[in-house]
């Protein structure tokens, strides 16, 4: 999905919640703003495409596409410079489009290894593509989705984004193993001009995989701080810049202006917000009461232009897009910015003002009154908006006459323009983010990605989720006729499979210890996984997340895997965050085995309650293992008195930890396992109290971490329990009923 789709997503999306639900206001804006946080994640997550499917030929020569590349390759490799990508929304008019387009035709001319992206997010504006540098090598992406496979390709050590579509994907990348690259952002102003949720949304998920960001207006850091993130020094404040000079006037004899008057030239986007309706306004204002001839150039393309291009006005000048906007400026006296955008921030159409050596007339946003204000006087003038947000075009249309009729005053700041247009040189800025690169390349973000192995206990045929990471295995499999294809056998190197019937899936974690070399183990069962997702699913009575089949089928396995988070690379990822992470703790209550004994039916109970009122379970057996545990290991004594003391509980002996903590928890567990049985006479016990054993170290589990949590040491996370109702290879149910199925249910849990 790409950018424009999600957009159209989004607007759906509000008129049927509107329509159909009557939400509003702040519940509304919530809801469409995880919609579009997670759409765009999810065109990261689900994007996977050959090379070869990219265009790569958007430069304007036409055989030097293979000797830019080549140049670029030739610059990686020496290494004075790391490898660039510079994002880019589209080749669309914009400031976070023209500024970084400047930037990499600067960054190329003095050496760096830059490639220029196009993330296609709108229709190309051959005016705009014409502005880069014919050697700097480009590409023009279908999607953002695709900058990871463009930054692997490329072997690029950075990614510079400008747009907060693009910081989202890339940070997304990186997060799930995508991308292995620094990140370097710069906020233009579009996250401050977003809703309260979607931007509060977009900085928590963006700053943690960001290396830098570059700020070009002290508001940019607004939504950083409302979302309670830390301004530290990956917080940089660079300017905007462009190429310095102005070049040629167009003639204004052609326009039907008199050398003596006084011009204004407006160039943006046309939008309304930029201001077009009120500089004409306060034009015609100033004109009635001026004895100077005042002019308004209007320069831009959009619903303004289209709503002022006819108008009958001999002072109002519409040109409308513009490939050398300065010719524009060079034969005007100021440049003119009445602008109310909410967005606003650094317009580089004021620093191509002071290129030309004129200067400005403009609303004071964002950075606009710094960026005019020098020690030796100002460089043009600056006006407060009214309180409700509106130009004050009156007011305005007096400023106007005043700098019109004083030519001193007006001499005074085009000798400061020209001051402050040293200051906005491309070089100088383009120098500052060379030293961000250079650091963010050094940045360790995308350390190896560790090796997890989580073995899925069967000890029946099933369906179960396959991977790298995730690994069925067959236990007791000394006792089988059949063994599981396509799957690991406990009976296999040093092993204790003979002992499954009591020890159940412990067997699988005893072979994991003596035969599996991960820096992570983890176990779940062959029913039972454990979510990996960020979000949080509804839960049935048991605590458990309820699925009704695992299918052995391609696209529904896909689907199970994205909506848990169970891709080996975002297992990874979260590994990497977390020392251990085990099944969420839940209460002890009658559900979890007390149905019949003579315990009382008062909820909660304790472990130890519970333990001892279980069918086919003796508290004597739970009794004899404390007594182990005090003489073995009286450190974890108070431990384990006070989990079996307490109210709630770690079931299932599912968990994902580190090797090093894995490796003291089987020198610890199994012996007492082992002391366990050789104290303990099981030769009357049926099948189900011979699994005992398997049940201690349910509890044994909890009494481990129950120390781990105690002590700080590691960092530990709760997950969510997944339960699959059916998970046999042959379904009596047909496939086509069965997906129906699933995604009915899942409706109901999204």
């Amino acid at each position: 999905m790409g950018g424009r789709d999600i957009s159209q997503s989004i607007y759906n999306l509000k008129n049927v919640l509107v329509s159909h639900t009557g939400l509003l206001g702040r519940e509304l804006e919530k809801i469409v703003a995880e919609k579009w946080i997670d759409d765009i994640k999810h065109a990261v997550d689900s994007e996977n495409i050959e090379h070869s499917s990219i265009a790569c030929n958007w430069l304007t020569a036409k055989e030097n596409n293979k000797k830019a590349f080549d140049m670029f390759r030739k610059r990686s490799a020496d290494g004075k410079y790391p490898s660039v990508g510079i994002a880019l929304h589209s080749f669309a008019i914009g400031g976070g489009e023209i500024f970084p387009i400047n930037l990499a035709n600067c960054l190329w001319k003095t050496g760096v290894p830059v490639i220029l992206i196009s993330c296609g997010m709108q229709k190309e504006d051959p005016r705009i593509r014409s502005l880069v540098n014919p050697d700097v090598p480009c590409l023009s992406l279908d999607s953002y989705a695709q900058l990871s496979q463009v930054t692997n390709d490329y072997n690029i050590k950075v990614i510079h984004s400008h747009h907060a579509m693009i910081d989202l994907a890339t940070a997304r990348a990186i997060e799930t193993g995508k991308m292995d690259a620094g990140l370097v952002i710069t906020l233009h102003g579009m996250y401050e001009a977003l809703d309260a949720p979607r931007r509060r949304m977009l900085v928590k998920s963006v700053s943690p995989y960001t290396d830098y960001f570059a700020y070009i207006a002290d508001k940019n850091l607004e939504p950083f701080e409302e979302a309670g993130i830390q301004i530290d020094k990956r917080f940089t404040k660079i300017p905007n810049g462009l190429p310095s000079g102005g070049g040629m006037a167009v003639e204004r004899q052609k326009l039907g202006i008199g050398a003596d008057d006084f011009v204004l030239c407006l160039v943006s986007r046309a939008i309304w917000e930029k201001g077009w309706k009120e500089a004409v306004e306060a034009v015609r204002l100033a004109n009635q009461w001026s004895t100077v001839a005042i002019h308004l150039i209007l320069v831009g393309d959009g619903e303004a232009y289209d709503g002022l291009k006819n108008i009958k006005d001999s002072h109002i000048h519409c040109v409308g897009a513009q490939n050398n906007t300065r010719q524009y400026l060079m034969a005007s006296d100021m440049g003119f910015l009445p602008s109310k955008y909410a967005g606003e921030s650094f317009p580089l159409s004021l620093i191509d003002s002071f290129m030309c050596g004129k200067p400005v007339l403009a609303s004071a946003l964002g950075e606009i009154p710094e960026m005019v204000k020098t020690e030796s006087g100002a460089a043009g003038y600056t006006f407060p908006l009214t309180e409700k947000g509106a130009v004050p075009v009156r007011k305005l249309a007096r400023a106007i006459v005043r700098i019109a009729e004083d030519p001193k005053r007006y001499q005074r700041m085009c000798k400061v323009a020209q001051k402050v247009a040293e200051r906005y040189d491309i070089q100088k800025v383009a120098e500052q983010y060379i030293g961000l690169y250079s650091e963010a390349a050094k940045q360790e973000k995308a350390k190896k990605r560790p090796n997890v192995k989580i073995l899925i206990s069967c000890h029946k045929p099933s369906v179960a989720i396959r991977s790298t990471v995730l690994q069925p295995i067959q236990v007791g499999a000394v006792f089988s006729e059949q063994k599981y294809a396509d799957m690991l056998h406990d009976d296999e190197g040093d092993q204790i499979s003979y002992l499954n019937k009591s020890y159940c899936e412990l067997t699988a974690q005893y072979w994991a210890w003596k035969n599996l070399k991960a820096d992570y183990y983890g176990f779940f069962h062959y029913r039972r996984y454990l979510s990996f997702s960020e979000k949080s699913y509804p839960e049935d009575r048991y605590g458990n997340v309820y699925e009704p089949f695992l299918l052995d089928n391609q696209h529904f396995t896909r689907q199970i895997m994205d909506r848990y988070g169970w891709t080996d690379q975002n297992i990874q990822h979260v590994m990497m965050k977390y020392d251990i992470v085990t099944v969420k703790r839940r209460v002890v209550g009658a559900e979890d085995g007390i149905r019949s004994k003579s315990v009382k039916a008062v909820q909660p109970y304790t472990v130890r309650e519970q333990y001892a009122a279980a069918p086919y379970l003796k508290e004597e057996d739970l009794l004899r293992t404390l007594e182990i545990i005090k003489e073995r290991s009286p450190e974890y004594y108070q431990d384990a008195m006070e989990y079996l003391n307490g109210r709630t509980a770690y079931y299932c002996n599912m968990f994902v930890c580190r090797a090093d903590i894995f490796q003291e928890y089987c020198e610890w567990l199994f012996p007492i396992l082992k002391e366990f049985c050789e104290r303990t006479d099981m030769s009357q016990y049926n099948d189900q109290k011979l699994r005992t054993p398997g049940h201690i170290a349910e509890r044994l589990w909890g009494v481990y971490f129950t120390r781990i949590r105690r002590n700080g040491r590691y960092k530990v996370k709760e997950l969510q329990s997944v339960v699959f109702s059916h998970t046999e290879p042959e379904q009596k149910t047909t496939r086509k009923v069965l997906v129906s199925m699933m995604k009915l249910v899942h409706q109901i849990t999204a």
